[in-house]
């Protein structure tokens, strides 16, 4: 796998540039922070006793020049300059952003046929389970179990290696159904996900966000590709949802959010249970049509990928630099 180096502050880059991105707080910072052994050297310079006595750096050599002085002149530095100054502040964290070029060659090479569908919400911890569960189930019930396998991860790591929330997991026993004993929370891992699986159904546009800003500068190097079209909101197949014109009203909540707790926090989780239930119904619905269709594993697999090519990008909170004019 090709790692593509690039040099960041605190948010990940928005900014496609060859294959990587480079993002800063400010402009200044940025053309500095390129030249860390220059600031270095012009830091060290600046902070000698000689130049403290001058009342100039580096950087106002052409005024001093002009200026009387003011004093007699201080005895030359004789000792050098330490070599453990130290210049944290003035050189950033490295970070990597990976191609899907090697997954894409391993899924090109298999032969499975067999549809891949992926559950995303922020921790991996409440939505994204109650879809993959209730998902699961619907597909059962439908014959489509063979056919079609889900699982579920979220964006952000806050909960990694943990199990469902206390009152998911109450939702999803009063529904009849149970989360499998050894659940633990995953994230996303977007250069591979987007390859491995067939459709990334999110929750909302926050979670769209998070993924896209990684698959969007896959299809900027490669516009062949068109991996982000297979990142869809879950709830453009929920019949009520599906009929607003603004996509942020197909947005399935978190109900989580403010950590209300209690009876109130497991009410919020059952009611989007029900939301989850009959948006997973719709899509179940489109999947048993294009089986209509195409009824052997092979060609199931192919008008799936066919019709997720024919959808439109959806809309998320996208960058003014990925933005089109």
């Amino acid at each position: 796998m090709t790692d593509l180096g690039c040099m960041q502050r605190s948010m990940p880059s928005t900014r496609p540039v060859q294959g990587h991105s480079c993002n800063t707080s400010a402009s200044v910072q940025s053309r500095q922070l390129r030249r860390p052994k220059q600031c270095a050297q012009r830091q060290a310079q600046s902070q000698s006793p000689m130049r403290r006595a001058a009342g100039h750096c580096c950087c106002s050599m052409a005024e001093s020049r002009t200026e009387a002085p003011s004093a007699p002149a201080e005895e030359p530095l004789t000792e050098p300059i330490s070599q453990d100054l130290d210049v944290s502040h003035a050189v950033v964290d490295a970070s990597y952003r990976s191609t899907p070029w090697a997954a894409q060659r391993e899924e090109d090479a298999s032969t499975s046929t067999v549809v891949q569908i992926l559950m995303v919400s922020e921790s991996n911890v409440c939505r994204s389970v109650l879809a993959e569960i209730i998902m699961r189930q619907q597909l059962t019930d439908a014959g489509l179990d063979s056919m079609v396998q889900v699982e579920s991860k979220g964006t952000r790591d806050y909960n990694v290696g943990d199990g469902a929330d206390v009152s998911v997991q109450a939702a999803v026993q009063q529904m009849g159904l149970q989360i499998p004993e050894n659940f633990q929370a995953r994230q996303v891992n977007p250069e591979r996900d987007i390859v491995c699986f067939d459709v990334v159904l999110v929750m909302d546009k926050y979670t769209a966000a998070d993924v896209l800003r990684e698959v969007s500068v896959y299809d900027t190097i490669n516009k062949d590709a068109q991996y982000s079209l297979k990142v869809r909101r879950l709830g453009e197949y929920h019949p009520g949802l599906a009929a607003t014109k603004d996509q942020e009203g197909q947005d399935i909540g978190d109900p989580l959010y403010g950590n209300a707790g209690g009876v109130d926090e497991l009410a919020d989780v059952e009611q989007i249970a029900e939301v989850i239930q009959e948006a997973c119904q719709g899509f179940v619905k489109f999947l048993m049509q294009l089986k209509e269709q195409s009824p052997d594993a092979a060609t199931f697999r192919s008008a799936l990928q066919e019709e997720i090519l024919k959808m439109q990008d959806i809309d998320w909170l996208k960058p003014p630099m990925l933005s089109k004019a």
